[in-house]
Parts: structure tokens; sequence; C-alpha cells
């Protein structure tokens, strides 16, 4: 694996959550469900920055692959309402 591929992922990690934190919440923002579900984003982006780190410096990321396989089924069933 290239490491300039990682280290310009993670940038594009980074940029992304500046994004996501600058977003304007829409009007259902007060909803706990809502909120649930940007928790859980920004979980998830994170997750992927730490597997994304953990690949530039060659350290084992399989614990945080399986992490991230959690975040993302919890993730889909907020998204179905399940929750």
């Amino acid at each position: 694996m290239d490491k300039a591929r990682f280290e310009e992922r993670l940038q594009r990690l980074r940029e992304r959550r500046t994004v996501t934190r600058l977003e304007e919440a829409p009007a259902e923002a007060d909803s706990s469900r809502f909120r649930k579900i940007r928790r859980k984003q920004q979980r998830l982006l994170n997750l992927e920055m730490a597997r994304c780190s953990k690949q530039i410096q060659h350290q084992d990321e399989q614990k945080t692959k399986a992490l991230i396989d959690q975040e993302k089924s919890r993730y889909q069933k907020i998204c179905r309402g399940e929750g």
C-alpha cells in the first residue's frame, strides 16, 4: 500500500469532518434521531481516520475495521428507524 495514498485519504477525511461540522443543521436537528445519526456519522468518520492512520504506520487495523463494521450496522439501523 502506498503511504502517500493513505496520507491523501486521511487529509480528505479531515476535510470532510471539518465540512460536516460547519454545515448548517436542518430544522429537524432538535430530534433525538437526527442527533443520533450525526453522532454515528462522526464516530464512523473518526474510526475511518484512525484506520487510515494505522495503515500509514503499518500497524494492525483489524480491531478498528471490526469497530467500523459494527458502527456501520448501527448507523444503518438508526437510519431505517430501528434504533
